[in-house]
């Protein structure tokens, strides 16, 4: 009877250590499948924003993306946000099939996700556009025309100022 004891004892000791081998190696093909994809490029379709320009590292910046027919003065079709670190920040839309698009950038430094304006009308946060637009007497009020430009079907970063 004592020595069945020891066999059984033996068997399930051998029984737990390939359980435990086999648990092990599961956990390790688990995370390294994760681990790929934590670690994996951004969507090969991202359109990523470098925005400089900011006064301040305040509240958050705000991208508004815009295709064709759209207000470019009005809600965006997508927006992202980011922090503001040294004046500047990097915002980036996941996913963005090819077509014609425009972006438009502000510095909500109070953190209420709308663009401030003043008695007049005209905008008190910091604003920055697509295709290089900048607002000015010649220029007009952008619309989307002015800053359209075109995403192919790959990661492309633009470049925008706020100002």
């Amino acid at each position: 009877m004592n020595s069945d004891f020891r066999f059984t004892a033996a068997t399930l000791r051998t029984q737990r250590s390939g359980f435990h081998r086999w648990l092990v190696q599961i956990l390790i093909a688990a995370f390294a499948v994760a681990g790929n994809s934590v670690l994996a490029a951004p969507d090969s379709n991202a359109l990523v924003v470098q925005v400089v320009g900011f006064k301040n590292d305040s509240g958050h910046a705000i991208a508004k993306l815009f295709i064709r027919g759209d207000d470019v003065l009005k809600k965006g079709r997508e927006e992202v946000s980011g922090a503001i670190r040294n004046g500047q920040s990097t915002l980036t839309f996941p996913a963005v099939p090819p077509g014609e698009y425009a972006v438009v950038v502000f510095h909500d430094a109070n953190d209420n996700g709308t663009i401030e304006h003043n008695f007049i009308g005209f905008p008190k946060d910091a604003l920055g556009f697509s295709n290089g637009f900048a607002v000015s007497i010649t220029t007009g009020l952008p619309n989307f025309e002015k800053l359209r430009f075109t995403h192919g079907s790959s990661l492309q970063t633009i470049a925008i100022k706020v100002q």
